[in-house]
């Protein structure tokens, strides 16, 4: 409709709402907003643990492989950085995952009692109370998307490392190759 930030929506004739009936919707509507943009924290936060679950325990095995390699004098120079760059690779992948998990404060989508009790003890009109919502939704929505923006961006590298990681330890292993 024209006037709105987006201008995104066509004109409808014939249609129209009550400023209350506004009110209520805009308040439903950020407030969904906002509890979707919790869930995608939360969902970021679960992939960066998988991330973990698997490159850790990866990062075991290379570690026994190398030690068992080493006892039994079968470590070779191309079998040491194959597994150092391997493992380096899903050691920056885990760092990456760690950062994404890191803890933020995040605001969850709701109100404290203190906001609804101003709206009842001052007897404050929908529309005003739902501007004032609306108001402070803008900040915490603005926050939330920043730390859903940086776990995903961390989360995205932790996974670039991983699939990464043996092709780093083959091009180290190609480079020892060549330089010889």
């Amino acid at each position: 409709m024209p006037g709105t930030p987006n201008n995104q929506w066509p004109q409808v004739e014939g249609i129209t709402a009550t400023a209350d009936e506004v009110a209520k919707q805009a308040i439903q509507d950020v407030a969904r907003h906002e509890e979707q943009l919790v869930k995608l924290i939360f969902f970021h936060d679960d992939r960066a643990l998988r991330v973990l679950a698997v490159y850790v325990p990866i990062l075991g095995v290379l570690i026994a492989g190398t030690i068992a390699l080493y006892q039994a004098s079968k470590l070779t120079l191309f079998l040491t950085l194959m597994i150092g760059g391997t493992g380096a690779g899903l050691l920056v992948g885990c760092v990456c995952a760690f950062a994404a998990l890191w803890n933020a404060p995040i605001y969850l989508p709701s109100r404290k009692p203190p906001f609804w009790q101003w709206a009842l003890k001052h007897d404050v009109e929908l529309r005003a109370v739902a501007m004032a919502y609306v108001d402070q939704s803008e900040t915490i929505v603005a926050h939330n998307e920043r730390h859903s923006a940086r776990a995903s961006g961390y989360l995205t590298k932790a996974y670039t490392c991983g699939v990464a990681a043996p092709f780093a330890g083959a091009a180290l292993v190609w480079m020892a190759y060549w330089s010889r």
